[in-house]
């Protein structure tokens, strides 16, 4: 009888562990750095791309442009004038507003 109970008691243990973890989901590590407010992010771009992003003064627009292009210019071909600004963006934050730049209807002035 004390096998039988002894069994069944490990059993429970495994079956609640087992339960606890079913349909569960990992939490992201806490030092992935997330996106912050996409129209925060875009309210830098519309200082000098204009408040559609389709151009102000002599600089162009980008609204519409793709993602790769607005992520290489984030990245690894980034204009002189915006070298600081992108400086201070995570890569979350770089993905935002090439997502967010890329959704929006193409357009130049």
């Amino acid at each position: 009888m004390k096998t039988l109970l002894a069994g069944s008691a490990a059993a429970l243990v495994l079956g609640v562990s087992i339960f606890a973890g079913a349909g569960t989901r990992s939490a992201p590590p806490l030092d992935v750095p997330f996106a912050a407010d996409t129209d925060a992010l875009l309210k830098k771009c519309k200082a000098c791309h204009g408040e559609d992003l389709t151009g102000k003064g002599k600089t162009k627009g980008i609204a519409g442009m793709s993602k790769d292009a607005v992520m290489k210019a984030l990245t690894t071909a980034t204009p002189k004038p915006m070298a600081a600004v992108v400086k201070a963006l995570s890569d979350a934050d770089k993905t935002a507003i090439a997502d967010a730049v890329a959704k929006l209807p193409k357009g130049s002035k």
